[in-house]
């Protein structure tokens, strides 16, 4: 590699930064504000549906997913 980039070429590789521009709704500052009300009810929602998923045999374990991949992932569990 050392003889195909020049270096020029080294330092835009080395600060390029990829920008994700998401769509803000027209609101104040450009965010959605939530009440306390509404993130409970998220919150509330949340939770049952990870304990839904629990019980169907769905919990995912980070480290068991980073070690193996998708195949970490239970399929067709009912």
């Amino acid at each position: 590699m050392d003889y195909v980039l020049t270096n020029a070429q080294y330092e835009l590789l080395m600060c390029d930064a990829p920008f994700v521009s998401y769509k803000h709704e027209d609101t104040e500052g450009g965010e959605k504000k939530h009440t306390a009300k509404e993130m409970q009810e998220l919150t509330r929602r949340w939770e049952e549906k990870r304990k839904a998923q629990e019980a169907k045999g769905q919990k995912v374990s980070l480290n068991d997913f980073l070690a193996n991949g998708v195949n970490a992932l239970k399929r067709n569990t009912k």
